[in-house]
């Protein structure tokens, strides 16, 4: 059993940020400049929905030592305000909630689908969980 818990962590998809030192701007308009890391030792955990179907993913938070700024994988927070990286398109994956990310390659898809076929991404979502869920909709 912790065998088998322990290749799960291990071929689990890990989604965090890159940045090790804070660009965020602060109050008196300066770069704060502080080194970013870990935060907390636990991860949020995500469903990350791919063309293969959802995969679990772990999505690690990382924190400016010196301002509090949060880093995470395609984007950073400073209080409640969501700031996306002008390159998160380029990423593998889009984190989109706490809870939900996409990878790139499906939402372009579905980006074509809705234009070429003049669909609602609800109808698309709903076509995804029958092929991926065993004819299972979600409501």
């Amino acid at each position: 059993m912790i065998l088998q818990e322990l290749c799960l962590i291990v071929i689990m998809l890990i989604l965090q940020t890159s940045v090790k030192v804070c660009t965020a701007q602060g109050k008196n308009g300066k770069l704060c400049l502080g080194s970013v890391g870990r935060h907390r030792v636990d991860a949020a955990l995500l469903t990350v929905y791919t063309r293969n179907g959802t995969v679990e993913a772990r999505h690690i938070e990382n924190r400016c030592s010196s301002c509090g700024t949060g880093y995470w994988h395609g984007y950073y927070t400073q209080g409640p305000d969501i700031h996306f990286y002008d390159d998160c398109l380029e990423e593998e994956y889009l984190v989109t909630s706490s809870q939900t990310a996409f990878a790139i390659n499906l939402l372009w898809e579905y980006t074509t689908l809705m234009i070429v076929n003049k669909c609602a991404f609800e109808g698309l979502a709903a076509s995804y969980n029958l092929y991926h869920n065993g004819g299972q909709v979600n409501d």
